[in-house]
């Protein structure tokens, strides 16, 4: 099954378009993200790549900004080890999802994979990307499933090193359709 999504951002000028292939034993997100952040205009290209139960493989990011250009390549082993760049990165033992800071889709890699109960905060660890330094570090967050459906559409999102948090509305599917103030999902 094969879906298009794209969101426009809120607080500031960027768009980002997502194609979604979702096969039985594989998913594929290929995006596109245009976007001005602290002045720099950038454009990034993402690739991110999960089992059928929405656990993280591997993903590839080719960032384009002031005519710079830098790529980033991440894969987890299967014995949790990161590889990013093609060198052992110790520091992202534990981590399961990637966060990519310019994108509401990464958001759906948790809400798909950890199957919540309602009302019961889950407290990850995330490979977090930042944009458009394409800097990696690891980041603990929290999700917490806050409607009773059979199908959620309501989770708050906490952001654990800072205390940001917003309450994320999403689809059937768990796809991003509103992150207040910042993203929306808009259709054509």
């Amino acid at each position: 099954m094969t879906s298009n999504f794209v969101w426009e951002w809120i607080n500031k000028a960027g768009l980002e378009v997502l194609f979604l292939n979702e096969e039985q034993t594989l998913v594929t997100a290929s995006g596109i993200i245009v976007g001005e952040l602290n002045w720099i205009t950038f454009k990034l290209r993402y690739k991110v790549e999960c089992d059928r139960d929405w656990n993280f493989l591997k993903s590839e990011l080719a960032l384009e900004s002031n005519s710079e250009k830098k790529n980033l390549n991440l894969k987890r082993k299967r014995d949790d080890k990161w590889i990013v760049n093609e060198q052992v990165r110790n520091d992202l033992d534990g981590c399961d999802y990637i966060d990519i800071m310019t994108s509401p889709f990464t958001n759906t890699l948790p809400i798909r994979n950890l199957k919540l109960k309602v009302n019961q905060p889950e407290i990850i660890k995330v490979a977090y990307i930042k944009v458009p330094e394409l800097e990696v570090s690891s980041m603990e967050q929290e999700y917490t499933r806050l409607d009773k459906s059979k199908l959620p559409t309501r989770f708050l999102y906490r952001n654990l090193s800072n205390d940001f948090k917003a309450e994320i509305e999403v689809d059937k599917d768990g796809i991003v359709t509103d992150y207040p103030g910042i993203w929306k999902r808009v259709t054509f």
